[in-house]
């Protein structure tokens, strides 16, 4: 078993290369850009060496490696391009929906985008791609789309969403608030619990998203096994009043809003398992 999971790792590692150097050939290839530095590779727990105090988003993702790329562009104007390789397509477009911010305007990339004043969020496959302007002069929006559009054209994998979105109704939701991620450090970011009620870990999934009708917040979870959610049902004392809980197999259905009635009313309007939706604008 040993050799088999070192065999992986070493395979891991190859492919994490190989893509690193389509990247570099990519921005190459893009009209008027080219590579300003050699790229720079973090991975695992490295990921703290590049991002000191912002690396346990990623990690509560699905981080595996990351690559910096220095961009050039023959107007003189200098990008930094951050690749984040993730361990899946739906953790990649969790990391995605972590780091988009609520700003700027969405673009069409081959999957959702977002440009704001000096950087590009972008994810495909089980990459997510930060490409932020470094000092002035600023790239132009067209220019920095494009260096987007070729970094995506160097990854062969689409990429798919979380299935779990399915379980989000779509009528009333927040705008922005969508969010996809593993660990307890990324739930914190979006509804602050002081213990790890809901037993989140690497092994878990979660879709979250906030709605205007009743105010309040959606959560599902997916555990790894249907006896460890009953575990944490049985266990987790939810706010009778403000918050509530449905369990279904390996999933919990959590609900938070200002009072009983509207938990209940988020509680009931959960998607059913076999019902897909897709949600405008985070697809």
């Amino acid at each position: 078993m040993v050799g088999l999971a070192l065999t992986a790792s070493v395979c891991r590692a190859s492919e994490f290369a190989a893509q690193v150097s389509a990247f570099v050939g990519a921005v190459s290839g893009a009209d008027g850009w080219r590579v300003s530095a050699p790229p720079q590779v973090f991975a695992g727990d490295q990921i703290f060496e590049f991002m000191d105090g912002e690396g346990e988003i990623p990690r509560a993702c699905g981080f595996r490696a990351l690559a910096v790329l220095g961009c050039a562009h023959r107007s003189g104007a200098s990008v930094q391009a951050v690749l984040f390789g993730m361990d899946s397509s739906a953790a990649a477009y969790g990391l995605w929906t972590m780091r988009h911010g609520s700003g700027g305007a969405d673009i069409a990339l081959t999957h959702a985008a977002r440009l704001a004043e000096r950087q590009l969020i972008a994810w495909r496959g089980s990459w997510t791609l930060i490409l932020t302007a470094a000092g002035d002069p600023r790239p132009a929006d067209a220019d920095l789309t494009a260096l987007a559009r070729a970094l995506e054209s160097a990854i062969a994998e689409e990429g798919r969403p979380p299935d779990l979105l399915a379980r989000l109704p779509a009528a009333g939701i927040a705008a922005d608030s969508v969010r996809a991620f593993r660990a307890k450090f990324a739930l914190d970011a979006v509804w602050f619990k002081a213990d790890n009620v809901l037993g989140l870990s690497d092994a878990t999934e979660v879709v979250t998203a906030e709605y205007r009708r009743p105010a309040g917040r959606l959560l599902v979870v997916r555990y790894p096994s249907a006896a460890e959610a009953r575990r944490v049902a049985a266990s987790w004392r939810p706010d009778a009043a403000k918050e509530g809980v449905r369990r279904e197999g390996r999933l919990l259905i959590v609900a938070a809003a200002a009072d009983r009635a509207g938990v209940t009313e988020l509680l009931a309007r959960a998607a059913p398992a076999e019902r897909r939706v897709r949600h405008g604008g985070i697809w």
